[in-house]
C-alpha cells in the first residue's frame, strides 16, 4: 500500500476545539510573542518530523521550532544538502546544535519500489547507494552518520527494508495503518495552516476510517524542503504547541522503536526461552539416518521450481550450538529456491505444535553463508513461511526478512501477521533463491 493509493481526500472535524485553535493561529499570525512548549510532559512525547530538506524555508523552520523549544528529526535529501554546499552544511549543523536530529530521505528522493511514481523498483545496489550516497553528504556537511530513514512516498517492502537494516538504518515511515499512531496532515498537498492544525490536534477521517490526534508516541510528518505547504506547517506549529502544553505532551528526537506504520514487518524480538519455542529438534541434532545428507527429524530439505537447478545437502560440523549444522550449496541455478524447513510430510504430522488463527508468530533462524549480491544473476535469503489447513493442505504464506552474506554466525527474525482461519500449523525456513551455500542451526518458533 503507497500513500497514493492510501489517502483520500480527508475530512476535518469541526469541533469547539478546531475554533478555539483556528483562533489561537490568527492571533499568531499577527506576530504575538511566542509560547513556547514548556510543561511536566506527564502526557508524554511526541516526535516531530521534517522530509524533504533542506529547502528555501528549511532555516525559518528550524528557528520557529528552537523559538517553541520544539527537538525535531529532519529526513534530509542528500543531493539536497550536497548540492546547498557551506550554506547546507551550516544549516545542518545547526540544526544538530539545536538538539535536532539529520537523518536520512535517501540521496535521489527516489521511490524504492516505484509504486507511487509508477517507476521500475529500484535495484538492491541502487537502494544502497541511495541510502549510503545521502549518509556521506550528511557526514561530510559536519554532522553524526544517520541510523534512521525514511522512504521517499512510504514506498517500501519487506526485502528492501531488510536490506536497508542490513546497513545499519531503521525505518521511519511518514504514514502507516490505523493504530499506528504516526499522523499525517498532508502539508505536501497543499493543506492550509488551518487543516493542518486540526489533523495534528484533532485527527482526522479517511477512507472511512477515523486517524486520531496527537497522543504519547505519535509520529507527525510534516515537510521543510517545500514551499508554501511549508510555511503553511511553519505557521501551524504554534497552534500545535498551544495543545501540547494544554495535554502535557513534549517533544522529542527518540523515535519509537516500532514505527513501521505497519507496513514492514517490526524489528526482530529475541529468541523465546527454551521452554516456549515450538519446534522440536531445533538444533537439528537428531537425523532421519546417519549420512551427511540426513534430515534433520522434524525438517526437510525443500524447494520449489527445481527444474535447472543443482543443489547439494549436507550436515556440517561447527555448529552455532550443539554438534551438527545444516548446509545447502547451490552450484548451478535457473529459478526457483533450496531451503529447509519444518516438516510439511503428513507422517510428521505430529512433529508440529497446534498454531491457533488469528495469532502472530516470531520465527528464528541462526545462519551463515555466502552467496552474490549482485551481478547477472544476485541471490537473495528470506524468511519463507507457510500454513497448514485443517484439511492437511499446506499453503504458502508470507516471504519476511532477507538477510546479506555473513562469515559468522547471525540471527535472522520475523513476526508474521495473524495466522488465517482455518489454520492449524506452521512451518518456516530460511530460503536461498540463486547460488550460494547456506548454513542454518539452531530454529524457533513462538506466539506473539
Amino acid at each position: 500500500m503507497t500513500r497514493r493509493q492510501w489517502w483520500r481526500p480527508l475530512a476535518f472535524p469541526v469541533a469547539a476545539g478546531l475554533a478555539v485553535v483556528t483562533g489561537v493561529f490568527q492571533a499568531a499570525a499577527a506576530s504575538e510573542p511566542k509560547r513556547p512548549l514548556g510543561n511536566d510532559c506527564s502526557g508524554g512525547n511526541v516526535a516531530f518530523t521534517f522530509d524533504d530538506g533542506p529547502g528555501p524555508h528549511s532555516r525559518a523552520m528550524l528557528d520557529e521550532l528552537n523559538a517553541l523549544r520544539v527537538t525535531a528529526t529532519f529526513f534530509v535529501v542528500g543531493k539536497n544538502v550536497a548540492d546547498g554546499g557551506a550554506t547546507t552544511a551550516a544549516l545542518l549543523r545547526a540544526e544538530v546544535a539545536g538538539g535536532h536530529s539529520v537523518q536520512n530521505h535517501t540521496y535521489d528522493h527516489a521511490s524504492v519500489t516505484g509504486a507511487s511514481t509508477g517507476t521500475t523498483p529500484l535495484t538492491d545496489d541502487q537502494i544502497k547507494r541511495e541510502l549510503n550516497q545521502a549518509s556521506t553528504a550528511i557526514v561530510a556537511a559536519g554532522v553524526p552518520k544517520p541510523t534512521l530513514y525514511r522512504p521517499p512516498y512510504g514506498d517500501i517492502d519487506a526485502h528492501a527494508d531488510a536490506l536497508a537494516r542490513s546497513l545499519g538504518y531503521r525505518i521511519v515511515m511518514p504514514w502507516g495503518l490505523p493504530g499506528a499512531n504516526i499522523v499525517d496532515p498532508r502539508d505536501w498537498a497543499g493543506t492550509s495552516t488551518e487543516q493542518i492544525v486540526s489533523a495534528v490536534v484533532d485527527g482526522y477521517t479517511a477512507d472511512g476510517t477515523t486517524y486520531n490526534g496527537i497522543r504519547d508516541g505519535t509520529i507527525v510528518l510534516m515537510h521543510d524542503g517545500l514551499g508554501q505547504e511549508t510555511l503553511n506547517s511553519i505557521a501551524a506549529l504554534q497552534p500545535i504547541v498551544d495543545h501540547m502544553n494544554a495535554q502535557h505532551l513534549c517533544a522529542t528526537t527518540a523515535i519509537r522503536a516500532d514505527a513501521t506504520g505497519g507496513v514492514v514487518p517490526a524489528l526482530p524480538l529475541p529468541e523465546p526461552a527454551a521452554a516456549l519455542n515450538l519446534v522440536r529438534n531445533p538444533s537439528l541434532e537428531q537425523r532421519r539416518g546417519t549420512g551427511l545428507t540426513a534430515e534433520p527429524v522434524c525438517f526437510q530439505h525443500a524447494g520449489a521450481d527445481l527444474a535447472g537447478t543443482t543443489a547439494r545437502w549436507s550436515r556440517i560440523a561447527g555448529a552455532h550450538r550443539g554438534v551438527a549444522a545444516d548446509q545447502v550449496t547451490v552450484t548451478r541455478w535457473a529459478s526457483g529456491d533450496r531451503k529447509l524447513v519444518l516438516s510439511q510430510n503428513t507422517a510428521d504430522s505430529s512433529c508440529l505444535a497446534v498454531a491457533e488463527p488469528g495469532v502472530r508468530y516470531g520465527t528464528w533462524v541462526w545462519f551463515k553463508g555466502s552467496w552474490p549480491t549482485s551481478g547477472t544473476h544476485p541471490a537473495t535469503v528470506c524468511v519463507i513461511t507457510y500454513y497448514r489447513e485443517m484439511t492437511g493442505t499446506w499453503q504458502y504464506w508470507e516471504t519476511g526478512t532477507c538477510v546479506d552474506p555473513s562469515s559468522t554466525w547471525k540471527l535472522a527474525g520475523y513476526v508474521t501477521g495473524p495466522l488465517p482461519a482455518g489454520a492449524d500449523a506452521v512451518s518456516f525456513g530460511l530460503a536461498l533463491n540463486g547460488t550460494g551455500s547456506l548454513v542454518t542451526d539452531d530454529y524457533s518458533l513462538a506466539a506473539q
